[in-house]
């Protein structure tokens, strides 16, 4: 018996059914589902039996399949699982797309995809109808190989599989091993860190911050990068110093700016009333949110009365690894939590100015500044010195 699946608008409405044959061999539109499963920063992938009428060879994702006429959509995801790997599991569904592939003239697969992850731990007993071989691969390495040989793996899990993995939280229970990923992250990435940010536009928040600050004022900027935001407060007559914690990005932004930069961790400032303004751009957003309220007790006794403060982080509550580097999301509310506690006696609110807090001068949400990343949301907040 032939298998019938659903036919679907580009809204994903139900428009009717066809066999699976005829669905691929006209191209129609058909709903379909992707399944991840994922352990302890590791993902499960087969490699598609060489029989299969496409992709056959090719590594992709757990399983996947169509809903078929006559099955609600969570009962062909479940049953396609036991079917494919000999196990079930809890599911969710985490996002959906379309995509559209021609593999031959009479194999055109034109479908929208139900993305689902779960978590597993158990044994797997793969039909071997449906893949010939199967492993546990980490995040990491996975993104090499998609980068390195994507010929390797299916088409629609090239699209999918990155967005996964930027969705599922990485463990990491050591902090300090996260602060070694991610400084080797950029030492060895730091040519390209440094080519797409160092030449990006940024003015209309460097000025944004500027414009608190009198002409010829001191600026720390704290984890330079690429040296960009350096380039610009000098060439705008403000005197600068700047630190990143990568020996790599150090070597970049020293020949960006044209200044000697220095190479210091967060944790290592230990000036006291020096600097008019403190530029963290994109940078203490990879230190773990149990010790940021250390880190901004550091940037405010560094800073003079009345200094000022830019911060920005990715906006969200996602803390965890997230593609090969340590990220602390905030929103508003956690970006006030860790203030009030950084103004704390227990994390040494009191410089030689005496007690002070951050007052909040104000907070936006932005897009990214790199092309074909605007959609990703930041939070920035422009923050005052006020001693008490």
């Amino acid at each position: 018996m032939e298998t019938v699946i659903a036919l679907v608008d580009i809204q994903d409405n139900i428009i009717g059914y066809a066999t699976k044959e005829e669905a691929h061999r006209r191209g129609l539109l058909h709903r379909a589902f992707s399944v991840f499963i994922v352990r302890d920063g590791q993902m499960l992938i087969q490699k598609r039996n060489p029989d299969k009428y496409h992709s056959g060879g090719l590594w992709s994702n757990a399983c996947c399949s169509h809903q078929r006429l006559g099955e609600e959509l969570s009962e062909s995801v479940h049953r396609r699982m036991t079917e494919e790997m000999g196990f079930d599991c809890g599911l969710e569904e985490k996002f959906s797309f379309i995509y559209r592939t021609v593999f031959r003239e009479d194999m055109i697969e034109y479908e929208y995809d139900h993305v689902f992850v779960g978590n597993y731990d158990g044994d797997v007993e793969v039909n071997p109808e449906e893949a010939s071989e199967i492993r546990w691969v980490s995040f990491g390495r996975l993104r090499e190989e998609l980068l390195k040989t994507p010929e390797r793996f299916s088409s629609w899990f090239l699209i999918c599989a990155p967005r996964v993995m930027e969705l599922v939280p990485e463990p990491c229970e050591d902090k300090k091993a996260s602060a070694a990923v991610t400084l080797d992250y950029y030492d060895r990435h730091a040519g390209e860190f440094a080519s797409d940010t160092k030449d990006i536009r940024f003015t209309q928040i460097q000025d944004r911050f500027l414009q608190h600050l009198a002409p010829g004022a001191l600026i720390l900027d704290f984890g330079c990068g690429s040296g960009r935001d350096s380039r610009y407060f000098l060439s705008k007559g403000y005197r600068v110093e700047a630190c990143d914690g990568s020996q790599e990005m150090v070597r970049i932004a020293s020949q960006t700016a044209g200044i000697r930069v220095r190479q210091m961790l967060f944790g290592e400032l230990a000036e006291e009333d020096r600097y008019d303004g403190i530029f963290a751009c994109a940078s203490i957003l990879h230190v773990p949110s149990a010790q940021l309220p250390d880190i901004f007790a550091r940037m405010g006794r560094a800073l003079k009365a009345g200094g000022i403060l830019y911060v920005s982080f990715k906006y969200g509550t996602f803390e965890g690894l997230r593609s090969g580097r340590y990220f602390t999301d905030l929103t508003e509310g956690g970006l006030r939590q860790i203030l009030d506690a950084a103004a704390s006696p227990d994390h040494g609110g009191a410089g030689t100015a005496g007690r002070w807090k951050f007052g909040i001068l104000e907070t936006w949400i932005s897009g990214d500044a790199r092309p074909g990343r605007e959609k990703e949301k930041w939070l920035n907040a422009l923050l005052r010195k006020e001693v008490l």
